[in-house]
């Protein structure tokens, strides 16, 4: 339980920029649990709202993307040895920021329409997502937190051009 409670404890406060992934442990067990949670709650995500496509292939291709990329960003940056560290803060902290989002989104679902205060919370979420996946991505890199949030975007970019192309 303490390998449990102490990665939590990290991936908490990596969502709020006073960890670094590597404080995270480098086991892949770990990265399996955390790519297998993301999933999970992205297929509980992805049954609330009106799907337009294959929805487990679509999630599917969405981690090997999201693997693919880190792994070649930490190559580019000779920081590879960091890569199990790196890729469970992102789905690690993806997971936690989904739960919010998953609140969000059912009460979406259950209204004739979204209000304004719903939207401002979703954006705020994804904002912060968009933030803290900047900020993994600069402390694993080694490179500044405008560059980190600079190629956040262009993953985020690169993933939903991606998975958009499978519907």
């Amino acid at each position: 339980m303490p390998f449990f409670v102490e990665n939590l404890r990290a991936l908490l406060r990596i969502l709020v920029f006073r960890s670094s992934p590597a404080d995270l442990s480098a086991s892949p067990n770990l990265l399996v649990l955390l790519v297998a949670g993301s999933l999970g709650i992205g297929y509980l995500a992805a049954g609330i709202l009106p799907g337009s496509g294959p929805v487990e292939l679509q999630l599917l291709v969405a981690a090997g993307v999201t693997l693919g990329l880190v792994y070649l960003a930490l190559r580019l940056r000779g920081a590879l040895p960091r890569f199990n560290q790196t890729a469970s803060a992102v789905f690690g902290t993806d997971l936690l920021l989904s739960i919010p989002m998953l609140g969000v989104q059912l009460q979406v679902a259950g209204a004739d329409e979204a209000g304004a205060g719903l939207l401002i919370v979703a954006l705020a979420i994804w904002a912060w997502r968009l933030a803290v996946l900047g900020f993994i991505l600069s402390e694993a890199m080694d490179i500044r937190r405008s560059l980190g949030v600079l190629a956040a975007v262009a993953y985020m970019i690169i993933v939903l051009q991606i998975v958009t192309a499978l519907d």
